[in-house]
């Protein structure tokens, strides 16, 4: 496929595993390079040396995103190496079991809104300067289905990633119009390096619940797969994942025909846009192309009669 990302610099945190790290690889396969930010240089130099093998390129800065002076050191860096930066990926993220809200301390709550939100609000800080200088950019906040759906052991990292959605919607409002976009991705469940290593969640959950790791991580996919799908609502998915179900499809539409009206542009329109569609007074009409239409200062659509 062709992402059409040859040559773009894409400065991606949490960049030394998980999803940070297939993203690097994938992005670096489109013919982009990818800034590897995170603490571990190590990991990074691995996955800087497995894109090279490939005949890629990349740049490795070691750096803890927690720090608040560390982000205008790594955007520093890459403009003077590079002279522009086209997209940042804020996927620095971790999360650890809690026994419940009463238990979690004022300090584990600053630490874990610190590494996911605040690394991101301060890596969206010191980047948009630099892509308004170069004429526009993307920006990119990898949140977390635990942000509408959080459970007792994650009450904090849930309530971290929630606040992406509205940063994200509130810097798309702000720099759009200057060629900036700004969008969210709200992964699922991901089983990644983060559940994976030595005292990782995977670990910590089998402790606190007294049995070995992967009945821990069956468990974490049962519950996850079977929650309500909506406040009191209490319907089960049947073990399928929540995407591949009537309802899940149904409100995923919604949320795209509302994201839609809401910041048109950022994403592809929703199925309905420009395809042909019977009103409801029975006349066969052509739906308005989102190129076509227009958008008032709040989002909505405008169309003029003559269209």
């Amino acid at each position: 496929m062709d992402l059409q990302l040859t040559d773009k610099v894409i400065v991606i945190t949490g960049a030394s595993s998980g999803i940070g790290r297939a993203a690097a690889l994938t992005v670096a396969a489109e013919g982009a390079i990818p800034i590897l930010v995170a603490r571990g240089a190590d990991k990074l130099e691995k996955a800087q040396a497995e894109i090279e093998g490939a005949g890629g390129a990349a740049y490795v800065y070691a750096a803890d995103v927690t720090d608040p002076a560390a982000p205008d050191r790594v955007i520093a860096a890459v403009l003077e190496r590079y002279g522009r930066i086209d997209a940042l990926v804020n996927n620095a993220g971790g999360l650890h079991v809690r026994t419940g809200f009463l238990d979690t301390t004022d300090e584990q709550w600053l630490a874990t809104f610190d590494l996911d939100f605040h690394a991101a609000r301060r890596m969206s800080r010191a980047a948009v300067p630099a892509m308004l200088a170069s004429g526009g950019g993307s920006l990119v906040h990898v949140s977390s289905d635990s942000g509408r759906r959080p459970e007792i052991a994650n009450v904090d990292y849930a309530a971290a990633k929630l606040p992406l959605l509205a940063l994200s919607k509130s810097l798309a409002i702000e720099f759009s119009p200057q060629g900036i976009r700004s969008n969210v991705v709200v992964s699922g469940p991901t089983r990644t390096e983060l559940y994976d290593r030595p005292g990782g969640f995977a670990e910590q959950a089998a402790k606190l619940w007294g049995i070995d790791k992967e009945s821990a991580i069956n468990r974490m996919a049962e519950l996850l797969l079977t929650s309500p799908v909506g406040p009191g609502r209490g319907r089960r998915t049947d073990n399928r994942l929540p995407s591949l179900t009537p309802g899940a499809t149904s409100h995923r539409r919604r949320m795209e025909r509302r994201w839609w009206h809401t910041a048109p542009g950022l994403i592809p329109p929703p199925a309905t846009v420009g395809r042909s569609r019977r009103s409801a007074r029975g006349p066969r009409r052509e739906a308005v192309s989102h190129r076509e239409a227009r958008h008032d200062r709040h989002g909505q659509r405008i169309v003029n009669s003559a269209d």
